[in-house]
């Protein structure tokens, strides 16, 4: 009888530490911040497709559209799981980039990260930003997602011209 108190006493105990000290449950990703913001490893936004999108862009770099197809594939999006992105999620401008929030609470941050133009010159960082999509339009362009302070667009551009990548998984 005794022993079954103690039990009881410190199970009790033990939930009430979890409570007070915001325990999570074991399945929960790591990294998440309490602003449901991923800063590490592949976010799963509750998507219809499943698709999941890395938290952090692929370096600090510009690709061009053919480097940027070549060196990451099938990790590359498409324009279909841009627009579902675009379509199932809600986007809030947040100092220089989109905070990007799925319908499960889970969001990713998309900076703003300027651009670099055919020739090499580096353009508007902070205020526009755009990442390469797998998808070409025809040996001179590809399709790429353009954010701007105002909004967002899928179009193409120059396949020289340089931008960034998110990977998905």
């Amino acid at each position: 009888m005794k022993r079954n108190l103690f039990l009881g006493m410190l199970c009790l105990m033990a939930f009430s530490l979890c409570v007070m000290t915001g325990c999570k449950d074991e399945d929960e990703p790591k990294n998440d911040k309490s602003d449901g913001l991923v800063t590490e490893g592949y976010a799963d936004l509750g998507l219809t497709s499943g698709t999941k999108w890395k938290a952090t862009n692929e370096g600090d770099e510009y690709y061009t559209f053919d480097e940027a197809t070549k060196k990451f594939g099938k990790k590359l999006p498409d324009t279909v799981q841009f627009s579902e992105l675009v379509r199932e999620c809600t986007w809030t401008w947040v100092g220089d980039g989109y905070k990007i929030t799925g319908k499960n609470g889970k969001s990713i941050m998309l900076p703003a990260a300027g651009f670099r133009d055919c020739e090499g010159d580096v353009y508007n960082v902070g205020i526009e930003g755009f990442y390469w999509t797998s998808k070409s339009l025809g040996p001179q362009r590809g399709y790429r997602l353009g954010l701007y302070k105002f909004g967002k667009s899928i179009n193409y551009h120059d396949r020289c011209g340089h931008g960034s990548v998110r990977l998905i998984e």
